[in-house]
C-alpha cells in the first residue's frame, strides 16, 4: 500500500460522491492507478474482513464509511514498513530525521527507521544534497560517523518550512511522526486562533497558502525553540510595516504560550510575513496612488480594445490595484495549477491581445517589462470581472470560499459561467469565512467542507473542476432559494405601500414643507434598499462617497492661477486651510508631476494632483477649483480648467470616492453638465445626483 492510498481514503471519506475520475485530477495520475489503488486497498479490506469498494461503470464509487474510518484507523497506527515511500517522500523523512538530531545518523539508522535498503539511501542521498543546498543547508558525511546537515537555524527551518507547505503526502496525511509528534497536544489550535485573532486585529487578509505558510512557520519555530535551537544574526530587511506586523503577531504568540521570543524571532516572523501574499493588507506603498492611477487607465484601454466596459466594478478595480502594486515589490509565484491558467489564456485569446497590446502602461509605471506571469493574472482578474457583469442581473447572492486561493476561485467562476446567473459577491480563503458579514448572502458555494455549524445559510460543496453532479447539487439549492423568494416580494410591496400612506397622511396637514418631508421619508426607505442591496460588499459600503469627501465649502469658482504648479496650490489651500494637509504636502502634489509626468490628468481640463500617504496627509479629503483661464499641465489631453486635489493618508480611504470620480468624469452627460455649472452648490448637487 502506498501513501497515495490513504489520501484516496480521506478523500473518499470526505466527498461519498467523488468519482475515480475525480480523484485522478485531485491526485494528478492516470485513471489506471487510481483503480489499482482501490484494488490495494480492497485487498487490505478483504484482509480486514470489511467490505470492499466497489467500482460502478469504472466511475462512481459505492462504499462503507463505517469500514473505511475503521480501515484509515488501521493505517494511522502502522509506520513506514507498510508504505511504499516515493523517492521524494523518503528525501524529506531523511532530511526530518538529520535535523531532529544535534549530530550525526548513520546510513544503517536512517535504512532501518525508513524500512528501506542502505542501497536505497545512498541512492537518495545525491539527490537531498541538491535540495539541501537550494536552501543553503548543506549536506556532509563523516567517516564512522555518519552524515548531517549542516546550516544556520533560519535555512534549517525555511527547508522545513519548504516541505511542508509543498503539500508532500508524508506531512499533509500526518506520516511525518517526528514533526507532528512534536505539535501534538502543544497548541495548534490556539496558533490557528492567534492567527486569526492577528488577521483580524490587523485589519489584513491573506490567501490561503500565504495563511498556511505563516501557521507552519509558527509550528515549526515552536517545535525547534522547544527542542532547544533557536535563530541567530537574522536582520529584518523588510518594510517598516511588516517589522510591526511581525512584532505584534510575536507578541501574541509570547502572550498565548510564554515563549519570551527574542528580536532574532521577531526578525524572522517580520520575513516570512514580506514573503506571503495578501488579499487585503495594511501595508501603505507611498505610490500606491499613483499606481490606482495608472490601473484606472488600463482599465480604459481594456475598454477601447474588448469593447467592454469594466469600469464600474469596483472589486475588480481594488484587486487589480493590489496586483499591480505587489508587482512593484514582489516576483509573483504561481499559487494556482500552471496547466489551468495556461487553459484560461488559451480559452480567452482576445482578452489575453487586449493586455499584451495595454501592457505599456504598466511598463511605464514599473519602468521594466511586465512578465508573462504577470499578464497571466491580469487575465485571471479580467474574465472575474467579465463573470461579474454577466451574472450581476440575478440579484441572488453568493458567497465563493476556496481552499487554494483567490485565483482558482476566480477560474472556478469561468467554468460555471454558462450553467448560472447569479452574483458572486465575493471570494474567500477558508480561514477568513468566520469574520465576513454573511448578512444578505443567499448561498454559499464551497471547495471544501464546510465546518462551521453556527452557519445557517445554505451551502453547497463543489469540486474546482465543476461536474455535472455540482450543476445539480447548485441547481436544487437555487431553486429552493428562488421559491423562498416569491415571500419577499411581498414585503417590498409592503414597503411601497408604507410609502405611499405615508405621503397620503401628510398631505392632509397642508405643512409648508410637505415636499420635503415626503422626500426624506423617500430617502429613508429608498436607503434601506440600497443598504441591503450594497450590503454585499462590505469593502465598499465602509468607505465615503465622493460627494462626503468633496463638500460644498471644499469647492471654489472662478480662481486665477498662471501654471499648473500655482493651480495645484490654490486648489490645496481649502484642505491646508482645514487642517487636511501639511504645507509640505503641497510640494510634495508638485514633485510628483515633475518626476512623473501628468499622469494625474485623468480627463479632458481635469486634474486630480496627490501626493504619497507620507508626504504630510493628515485626513482623507478632496478640494475642487475652476480655473477662470485654463492653465498647461504639458498633458496629451490638452489644458486643465478644473483641479481637484486628493488628501491621503492611506491606500484606501479615498478609493470610493476616487472610483466615483473616476466614473463620473466618463459619463458624457455628467461631464458636460460640470463644464456648464456656474457655482459650487451646483457643482455638488450635480455629484449628489450622478454618484
Amino acid at each position: 500500500m502506498n501513501i497515495r492510498t490513504k489520501k484516496i481514503i480521506i478523500s473518499i471519506l470526505d466527498n461519498p460522491e467523488i468519482t475515480v475520475t475525480k480523484l485522478a485530477y485531485e491526485f494528478n495520475v492516470s485513471e489506471r492507478s487510481i483503480r489499482n489503488d482501490i484494488q490495494e486497498l480492497n485487498n487490505f479490506l478483504c484482509e480486514q474482513k470489511m467490505e470492499e469498494i466497489i467500482i460502478h461503470q469504472n466511475k462512481y464509487l459505492s462504499v462503507n464509511a463505517i469500514n473505511l474510518n475503521e480501515c484509515l484507523k488501521l493505517i494511522n497506527d502502522s509506520g513506514f514498513y507498510d508504505y511504499k515511500l516515493s523517492k521524494e517522500e523518503r528525501i524529506y523523512i531523511i532530511i526530518e530525521l538529520l535535523l531532529s538530531v544535534d549530530g550525526y545518523l548513520t546510513i544503517s539508522e536512517l535504512a532501518d527507521r525508513l524500512y528501506i535498503s542502505v542501497s536505497t539511501v545512498n541512492a537518495d542521498l545525491k539527490s537531498l544534497s541538491e535540495f539541501a543546498k537550494k536552501h543553503n543547508v548543506k549536506y556532509t558525511s563523516e567517516q564512522y560517523k555518519g552524515i548531517k546537515l549542516e546550516g544556520d537555524e533560519y535555512s534549517k527551518r525555511m527547508l522545513l518550512l519548504d516541505m511542508i507547505c509543498s503539500d508532500s503526502s508524508i506531512f499533509s496525511i500526518g506520516l511525518s511522526r517526528t514533526f507532528n509528534e512534536s505539535l501534538k497536544d502543544k497548541g495548534i489550535d490556539r496558533v490557528n486562533q492567534v492567527m486569526s485573532y492577528f488577521e483580524s486585529s490587523s485589519k489584513i487578509m491573506m490567501t490561503d497558502s500565504s495563511y498556511k505558510r505563516i501557521n507552519s512557520y509558527l509550528y515549526i519555530m515552536m517545535h525547534r525553540i522547544r527542542e532547544g535551537y533557536q535563530i541567530e544574526d537574522v536582520d529584518a530587511n523588510v518594510d517598516e510595516i511588516y517589522r510591526i506586523n511581525g512584532n505584534k503577531l510575536c507578541q501574541l504568540i509570547d502572550q498565548e504560550f510564554s515563549l519570551n521570543l527574542p528580536a532574532e524571532e521577531i526578525n524572522g516572523v517580520a520575513n516570512i510575513l514580506s514573503n506571503l501574499k495578501y488579499l487585503k493588507t495594511n501595508k501603505v506603498s507611498n505610490d500606491i496612488i499613483r499606481i490606482q492611477f495608472y490601473v484606472n487607465r488600463l482599465i480604459e484601454e481594456l475598454k477601447k480594445d474588448l469593447h467592454l466596459d469594466l469600469s464600474t466594478d469596483y472589486l475588480f478595480f481594488i484587486r487589480l490595484c493590489l496586483h499591480v502594486e505587489y508587482m512593484t515589490r514582489k516576483k509573483i509565484q504561481h499559487v494556482i495549477d500552471e496547466r489551468i491558467l495556461k487553459e484560461v489564456c488559451n480559452e480567452n485569446k482576445q482578452i489575453v491581445k487586449a493586455i499584451n497590446d495595454s501592457m505599456h502602461i504598466l511598463e511605464e509605471l514599473l519602468n521594466r517589462s511586465v512578465k508573462d506571469i504577470e499578464k497571466e493574472y491580469i487575465v485571471l482578474h479580467v474574465c472575474a470581472a467579465i463573470e461579474r457583469k454577466k451574472i450581476k442581473e440575478s440579484g441572488l447572492k453568493v458567497v465563493l470560499i476556496s481552499d487554494v486561493g483567490i485565483a482558482s476561485s476566480q477560474l472556478l467562476l469561468e467554468k460555471i459561467k454558462n450553467n448560472f446567473d447569479f452574483s458572486i459577491i465575493d471570494i474567500l480563503p477558508v480561514h477568513a469565512l468566520e469574520k465576513f458579514n454573511l448578512n444578505g448572502v443567499d448561498l454559499i458555494l464551497s471547495t471544501v467542507k464546510m465546518k462551521n455549524q453556527k452557519i445557517t445559510i445554505p451551502w453547497v460543496k463543489i469540486n474546482l473542476n465543476f461536474t455535472d453532479d455540482d450543476y445539480s447539487k447548485i441547481t436544487q439549492s437555487v431553486n429552493g432559494i428562488k421559491s423562498q423568494r416569491v415571500l419577499g416580494e411581498k414585503d417590498k410591496k409592503e414597503e411601497e405601500n408604507l410609502v405611499s400612506e405615508i405621503t397620503e397622511i401628510l398631505r392632509e396637514y397642508n405643512l409648508k414643507e410637505e415636499r420635503e418631508i415626503v422626500e426624506r421619508v423617500k430617502k429613508v426607505v429608498k436607503k434601506k434598499i440600497q443598504n441591503d442591496d450594497v450590503n454585499e460588499n462590505p469593502e465598499i459600503t465602509e468607505k465615503k462617497k465622493l460627494s462626503e469627501l468633496l463638500t460644498v465649502e471644499m469647492i471654489n469658482f472662478d480662481i486665477d492661477a498662471n501654471s499648473w504648479q500655482e493651480s495645484i496650490t490654490k486648489s490645496a489651500d481649502l484642505l491646508l486651510g482645514k487642517g487636511y494637509i501639511e504645507e509640505r504636502y503641497i510640494q510634495a502634489m508638485i514633485n510628483k508631476i515633475e518626476c512623473n509626468g501628468p499622469y494625474m490628468v485623468l480627463a479632458k481640463g481635469f486634474a486630480v494632483p496627490h501626493a504619497g500617504v507620507d508626504d504630510g496627509g493628515k485626513k482623507t479629503g478632496f478640494s475642487l477649483i475652476k480655473l477662470k483661464k485654463a492653465v498647461d499641465y504639458h498633458s496629451p489631453l490638452g489644458d486643465v480648467q478644473f483641479i481637484c486635489c486628493l488628501s491621503v493618508t492611506d491606500m484606501t480611504a479615498h478609493l470610493r470616492a476616487f472610483f466615483s470620480l473616476v466614473n463620473l468624469l466618463q459619463n458624457k452627460e455628467f461631464y458636460s453638465k460640470m463644464i456648464e455649472s456656474e457655482t459650487p452648490q451646483i457643482l455638488h448637487k450635480l455629484i449628489e445626483e450622478y454618484e
